[in-house]
């Protein structure tokens, strides 16, 4: 909940960036965002955005707060719903953040790699399905030999899960970087060189 998110938005706006990524928050009242209440704050923040010519990318929820108990129709409906109030609005839509992670549903009770692609499919499909001209984007955890097990990499989880059908529904992808944790250095072009192909 953020009380001054128009100073955050003026903040951006003096920045010089011309985009921003809004996940919306888990929402344990109403998790699928099939009350009207669970928009206001939302409301207010995307109208904001666009009045400052900022464009968002809305993302569905960040998996690090992907429930132990999430399910493909379940998170299908939460996308619907958001791409239904605000498709006009936001016309990219990240469905799946860092999906290759070992985190997903949370460290004790892990979704797994399977059912966190039929999670993401689900969602991506959702979106093609209310409209096929929105965007829909997928972003991948950059790691490699720190990754927990090969399948977890940025590349193994590729080599396994781009043949599964990965890509169907998928406009782009994006790779998430976090340096502190797995440095990129001099391989940083050929990380993106190899993501493209």
């Amino acid at each position: 909940n953020i009380d001054n998110y128009k100073w955050v938005i003026d903040k951006i706006a003096d920045s010089g960036a011309n985009w921003v990524r809004l996940v919306f928050r888990s929402n344990q009242q109403d998790f699928v965002y099939a009350d009207e209440r669970s928009f206001t704050l939302y409301d207010a923040i995307v109208s904001e955005l666009k009045a400052k010519n900022i464009y968002v990318m809305g993302s569905v929820l960040d998996t690090a707060q992907w429930p132990k108990e999430l399910t493909p129709p379940l998170y299908a409906l939460r996308t619907k719903n958001l791409v239904l109030r605000y498709g006009g609005k936001i016309r990219s839509w990240e469905v799946g953040h860092e999906i290759n992670g070992d985190w997903l549903g949370g460290p004790r009770t892990p979704l797994g790699l399977k059912k966190t692609l039929k999670i993401y499919s689900a969602a991506a499909a959702q979106v093609k399905s209310i409209e096929p001209t929105l965007e829909t984007v997928a972003t991948l955890y950059w790691w490699d030999g720190p990754a927990p097990a090969e399948d977890h990499s940025l590349f193994g989880w590729l080599r396994r899960y781009a043949p599964a059908g990965f890509a169907e529904n998928l406009d782009v992808i994006a790779l998430s970087l976090q340096p502190e944790d797995n440095p990129v250095g001099m391989a940083f072009e050929r990380v993106f060189e190899r993501l493209h192909e």
